[in-house]
């Protein structure tokens, strides 16, 4: 185990700046000093908590409706594959061309038959060329090209439904959980500083703190009808948190969640 030179900071220590200089846009940021033990800080952390749990177990339900997916398409080619078992693969011969289909003509278990069928995309074809067409013994004349999907339409549509559905939605609960889970610890890793935040302009807080600083911050998108109950007038509250993980609290008020527009000085 290599041991960090005397004075030289480890890139996970949270460090904050030392001079009134503007830092850079993003850059984690909190006034240095005046660590408050505000009521309510538990609450908040708890908050915080329950909307990454929330988030797990949307990532929990959406691999279930994932795996409801895969069972029911699994399903689905069995019932196929059981349908279709004793349909006939023959060759057929192309025997006309049309703008957009072409005819084969192929032998049935009654006789020669001929079926159309559209061209696919960058398909080039000859009269004369051979393509595999596949049957039912029982209708000989109606004929699908080899390589068709036989899935039931409805239940094929449901089942990859499903499949997406639960890959969008865990994708989405998952980073809804890193970004909860993140603001938490950030609150932790910061602590609280008091602050005097004022809401007059829309969509915007403006807090100084007690050392005379300012930072200009705004809400998380979501939130704006708890910033409608803050109301336009100043009031007092603490924040925590660094970067776009910021957190704002104020007494008697349920926890909003805001975001730094920039962590510069204003």
């Amino acid at each position: 185990m290599t041991r960090r030179p005397v004075g030289k900071r480890s890139r996970r220590e949270f460090v904050f700046p030392a001079d009134r200089s503007a830092p850079e846009d993003g850059e984690p940021w909190l006034p240095p000093g005046d660590d408050a033990r505000p009521d309510g800080r538990f609450r908040v952390l708890s908050w915080l908590a329950r909307r990454a749990g929330w988030a797990v177990a949307g990532v929990v339900a959406a691999a279930g409706v994932l795996a409801a997916g895969i069972v029911l398409l699994g399903i689905e080619e069995d019932a196929a594959a059981r349908a279709h078992a004793d349909d006939l693969t023959v060759y057929g011969v192309v025997v006309g061309l049309a703008d957009r289909h072409f005819e084969v003509s192929y032998p049935g278990s009654d006789g020669p038959h001929v079926v159309g069928f559209p061209y696919r995309k960058t398909e080039h074809l000859g009269i004369g060329d051979r393509i595999e067409v596949t049957y039912d013994q029982t209708e000989p004349a109606a004929a699908r090209r080899a390589d068709d999907s036989v899935l039931d339409p409805l239940g094929g549509a449901i089942a990859y439904g499903l499949m997406f559905g639960g890959l969008g939605g865990g994708s989405v609960a998952a980073w809804f959980a890193v970004i909860w889970w993140r603001r938490r610890r950030a609150v932790l890793n910061t602590g609280w500083r008091a602050a005097t935040l004022d809401f007059g302009e829309p969509g915007v807080t403006h807090s100084t703190y007690t050392d005379g600083s300012h930072l200009r911050l705004r809400p998380a998108r979501g939130l704006s009808d708890r910033y409608a109950r803050l109301g336009a007038r100043r009031r007092g509250g603490f924040l925590a948190g660094e970067g776009n993980r910021m957190v704002l609290l104020v007494p008697g008020l349920d926890p909003v969640d805001v975001q730094a527009v920039s962590t510069r000085w204003v």
